[in-house]
């Protein structure tokens, strides 16, 4: 079990925390190959706001038909990478949370293996598409590990910090979540 995974189940419960006040939610699926530490990105399409931005999963929560900010993580999730919805409990809330425009964004994290995140990435469901560079090489990153067909990959967290394509929260979150899992 990883230091971050014992620090959330530590936390006042082993359930996922939920941010109210949010109107964002964005989830970063992180797995553990050989010592290093990766997180599933995708490339921003062209059509998009930021276009082709390396992101995390996240978007709006639906606040009008009473959605909360865990549920919209897994329907993100679920939308843009066709990932079935995670074990209950694997999904944790983190504390850092941000101010994107007049938005908060409410940040959670889902540990799986490299694995099960490679059979599991389907790519974004077909009216999510759109959003998604489903060509994307990302030959520019170092040490990842692309999705074929999918507009995803797994990124080497501690090789592409930084990065010109990553926005200013992307690496604060990548760098709070790194500096958990290496205490």
């Amino acid at each position: 079990m990883s230091q971050l995974l014992k620090y959330h189940k530590c936390q006042e419960s082993n359930k996922c925390k939920i941010s109210p006040e949010s109107t964002i939610s964005t989830v970063y699926v992180i797995c553990k190959i050989e010592n290093e530490y990766y997180v599933l990105i995708h490339k921003r399409s062209d059509v998009m706001t930021h276009p082709n931005e390396y992101c995390s999963q996240g978007g709006s929560i639906d606040l009008h038909h009473g959605e909360n900010s865990y549920q919209a993580a897994l329907r993100e999730l679920r939308e843009e990478t066709g990932y079935c919805n995670p074990p209950d409990g694997y999904l944790f809330f983190t504390p850092i949370q941000h101010h994107r425009g007049n938005y908060k964004v409410a940040n959670y994290i889902f540990f799986a293996t490299k694995d099960d995140i490679i059979s599991g990435v389907k790519g974004p469901l077909p009216s999510f598409a759109n959003e998604v560079d489903l060509n994307a090489r990302f030959d520019d990153l170092v040490n990842s590990i692309p999705i074929p067909g999918t507009g995803h990959c797994l990124m080497n967290i501690n090789r592409n910090l930084n990065h010109r394509n990553h926005s200013y929260f992307f690496n604060m979150n990548c760098k709070y979540i790194l500096n958990k899992l290496v205490k």
